[in-house]
């Protein structure tokens, strides 16, 4: 493996900066100790999503087409530790991972650039689709509008609040599942809202700009610096505890997620489109 991408993936993660997905607070109560034990259950079929499985074992499984996708430290699958392999292969497949995490201002830059253009890609092919397949859910993840507006959304938390000081958020960003509701309540945020393509680009663009002026602004030193601390009326409620690399590093990293999974999902129901 890459000496350059194992000192990356150190700092790799999917969430928000400071906290990986192995160490965030349960949505729900944590189960009781007696109800964390399955025997002799079919759970074929079974989906799990945004759960903490870390120390979890599971032996004795029948699996086919078994799908793990997540922050992942450490894999053994009958008995081989599996993720030197799927780390040198996302390295192989997918360098910019490796430049976004790797502290470094032109990497990040170059990461990201690399990450613009497969979103620029996407787009010219989503002109092109009716703009009801761009509503659709698959498996109850967001739809392709809904991940759209979700970078908006973080956009607005980790760029324009965070390091900008603005105040506002836009009516129709998507919160992570995971907000908590105290402070989902501090947020001018429209559940009900559902905005038409053309809306949603149009400030999906505006928020792309900024992350672009912002990354040609910045400095190596300033990436180490912390923002000036916000008033407690949004999220993040503590804009000071990242620095300015953690807040433009989570957004790179939201986009090279996202994309990959609006694209995965939008060729299912694109498929699902030519099947019916």
């Amino acid at each position: 493996m890459p000496e350059a991408w194992q000192t990356a993936t150190a700092g790799w993660r999917m969430s928000v900066p400071g906290t990986s997905v192995a160490t965030m607070p349960a949505a729900t109560p944590p189960v009781p100790e007696f109800e964390r034990r399955w025997t002799n259950v079919d759970l074929s079929g079974a989906r799990f999503h945004n759960v903490v499985l870390s120390g979890a074992k599971i032996t004795g499984v029948w699996a086919r087409d078994l799908v793990v996708d997540g922050d992942l430290r450490g894999l053994t699958v009958n008995g081989i530790d599996v993720m030197p392999y799927v780390e040198q292969r996302l390295a192989a497949e997918h360098p910019e991972l490796g430049q976004i995490w790797s502290g470094d201002l032109d990497d990040l830059r170059a990461g990201w650039a690399t990450v613009r253009a497969a979103w620029e890609s996407t787009e010219a092919e989503v002109a092109a689709l009716d703009e009801a397949m761009l509503h659709e859910r698959v498996d109850d993840e967001y739809s392709y509008l809904e991940t759209l507006r979700h970078l908006v959304f973080a956009s607005d938390a980790w760029l324009r609040r965070c390091l900008l000081g603005e105040t506002d958020f836009w009516y129709a960003g998507v919160p992570h599942d995971e907000m908590e509701p105290e402070v989902l309540e501090l947020l001018p945020i429209d559940a009900a809202a559902d905005p038409a393509l053309d809306e949603v680009m149009a400030v999906r663009l505006d928020r792309r700009g900024v992350l672009d002026r912002l990354l040609a602004e910045a400095t190596p030193d300033a990436l180490a610096e912390h923002p000036p601390a916000r008033e407690r009326n949004g999220y993040p409620l503590d804009t000071s505890g990242r620095t300015v690399g953690e807040c433009l590093r989570c957004i790179v990293n939201e986009e090279w997620w996202h994309h990959r999974y609006a694209t995965r999902d939008l060729a299912v129901v694109r498929q699902g489109v030519a099947e019916r």
